[in-house]
């Protein structure tokens, strides 16, 4: 499912950077700290190291963790590593983030602060790529929608379309090839 408006005309020729999914943030070393894992990562994505001190001030206001910060991230709850995960990869201000169910983790607080931080990502042109099987998810951060079938794409459109197509599928009262499936915008 996607978010952010039409990608066709915002990826063609576009080079940018790519945010993979938050919730287990490739490279995380359970070892190090919050700090070190921050350091280590934005070494990995290549930030600009004159930023690492705002992402870090970004990612400990954003988290609330606290002294957590500096304790292994090992440590730290699965709801907290979701936390930690979802600020550094916003912190990058990245093209495109792709998610994958993390608006699941955390409690209400977490999600209402994630919900305006991904609005702002929109607002300012960032991409979304959301995989959930949550209508209300993506009826909140999409626009348009993608149901797949066996790697193939059996349906395309609005959320709530896409959304009735998925629930029929899966009740056996769709094939996976709908001719009436919207179109993306051109």
């Amino acid at each position: 499912m996607t978010c952010g408006g039409d990608m066709k005309s915002r990826l063609c020729g576009r080079r940018g950077l790519l945010a993979p999914d938050p919730a287990p943030v490739a490279g995380i070393d359970l070892r190090l700290t919050g700090l070190e894992n921050v350091q280590r990562l934005a070494a990995l994505h290549q930030l600009d190291p004159k930023r690492i001190p705002d992402v870090v001030e970004d990612i400990v206001e954003f988290t609330e963790l606290g002294d957590f910060f500096d304790l292994p991230v090992g440590t730290y709850s699965a709801g907290m590593r979701a936390r930690f995960g979802f600020a550094f990869m916003t912190a990058l201000e990245a093209d495109i983030l792709l998610i994958d169910e993390v608006i699941g983790a955390g409690d209400k607080r977490f999600h209402s602060k994630a919900e305006k931080r991904l609005e702002a990502f929109t607002a300012s042109g960032g991409i979304i790529v959301v995989a959930s099987h949550s209508t209300a998810v993506l009826s909140a951060l999409c626009t348009r929608a993608v149901v797949m079938r066996k790697g193939r794409i059996a349906f395309r459109g609005s959320v709530p379309k896409a959304s009735a197509f998925f629930t029929a599928s899966e009740t056996g009262g769709a094939t996976g090839d709908d001719p009436s499936a919207e179109q993306p915008a051109a």
